[in-house]
């Protein structure tokens, strides 16, 4: 971003949305400084956004009565780094643990919860809520153990946001400011992606106006689906409708046998729904980054190098670290079969291959490379 001759201001909260004389976005901090015009604003601060609704946009706000407590801590080697973990028992309790994927190999920890049940919670022994814990997930023990106070457990609430479109006179909503809703689905970050994306490719096929009424109008098929279906299946997980849990219960082993519907309820999680029966038609892109030339001192300068500026903790100016001028690595690309074989060292080629191939038949969602490779695993783990 600073390459393209962008400012990032930090630890600056915006407060006030304005306007200047020319209807272009102005914008106010919590320090009183003023910032803009802008040709454009992209509003992206989350589902309580506190510009949204300076915007001129109209939308509909709503808590969901239910939340989460969290908590991050390292991963135990009980729970695989590669798979989202839940236990629910009815729709009043529900846990999970998923992993972060980040390089200290983290943990989330999560606890369903009313939010009006949340400050008695915190007035409860630790203890008798780690044995409910427990309950539902018995491999947690070593993992709780990094839990030693209620002040270590986030309170996560979620809201329900709905717009007729997603944008104004030079504003955009993209992601939970646009849409935010239940994470039952564990749809956010993708919708948000593909908000993104939509509003790029908008923006270099269209004049302004025109891109931003395109934006919308790209985005609206895939993100009401989204939006219906998480509102449709929260109470089934977190509600005080108890019928509701021994209804799931029952239904949900036999359509994950019916392979028609579990082709469904994969593609659903994979993000590429635009209705019931209809979904997105992706392309694997043809892209792929370049390789480069290694040089050493004595051959071709001339090729690619790249630089590192290393800012040690005793430096008192940039100039009083070292820089380091080194050759570009070559960037390998590697095929589905060699990410799974080195995922799966004991896993003979041949097997993985044979599972690559029974998943390809399988899921229509064939294209979308991270469905296919979860199928894949499941094979193999069988």
């Amino acid at each position: 971003m600073q390459a393209a001759g962008a400012t990032i201001h930090w630890g600056t909260p915006l407060e006030k949305l304005t306007r200047d004389s020319t209807g272009r976005p102005l914008l106010q901090d919590a320090h009183g400084h003023r910032h803009g015009p802008y040709d454009l604003l992209l509003i992206c601060d989350g589902a309580s956004s506190s510009l949204r609704a300076q915007s001129g946009v109209p939308a509909r706000v709503s808590r969901y009565p239910w939340g989460a407590l969290w908590f991050i801590g390292l991963r135990t080697p009980e729970f695989d780094p590669h798979v989202l973990w839940q236990s629910v028992s009815g729709t009043r309790q529900l846990n999970g643990y998923l992993p972060t994927g980040t390089r200290d190999d983290l943990l989330s920890l999560f606890w369903s919860l009313r939010l009006d049940a949340i400050p008695e919670w915190r007035t409860q022994p630790l203890e008798k809520w780690k044995r409910q814990v427990l309950f539902l997930a018995p491999q947690a023990e070593a993992f709780l153990q990094q839990i030693e106070s209620h002040d270590q457990m986030a309170a996560a609430a979620y809201s329900d946001v709905v717009m007729r479109q997603w944008h104004g006179e030079r504003v955009v909503m993209l992601g939970d400011a646009a849409h935010a809703l239940s994470p039952q689905l564990g749809q956010g970050v993708n919708l948000a992606l593909m908000d993104a994306a939509a509003l790029g490719d908008a923006l270099t096929e269209h004049p302004l106006p025109a891109a931003l009424a395109q934006y919308s109008a790209t985005r609206r098929r895939h993100l009401r689906f989204y939006q219906f279906a998480t509102r449709w299946t929260t109470p089934f997980f977190q509600s005080g409708l108890l019928p509701l849990g021994w209804l799931r219960d029952l239904a949900f082993p036999i359509l994950h046998t019916l392979p028609y519907m579990r082709r469904q309820m994969t593609a659903t999680m994979a993000g590429g729904k635009l209705g019931p029966f209809a979904q997105m038609q992706l392309q694997p892109s043809p892209a792929r980054l370049p390789s480069s030339t290694l040089t050493r001192s004595g051959e071709d300068q001339s090729a690619p190098r790249v630089r590192f500026h290393c800012m040690s903790t005793n430096a008192q100016h940039p100039s009083d670290s070292p820089v380091f001028d080194v050759p570009a690595q070559p960037i390998e690309v590697l095929t589905l079969g060699e990410s799974l074989e080195a995922e799966f060292p004991d896993i003979p080629g041949e097997e993985i291959r044979q599972a690559i191939e029974t998943a390809q038949k399988e899921t229509s969602f064939a294209n979308d490379l991270i469905t296919l490779k979860s199928r894949v695993r499941e094979i193999i783990r069988r």
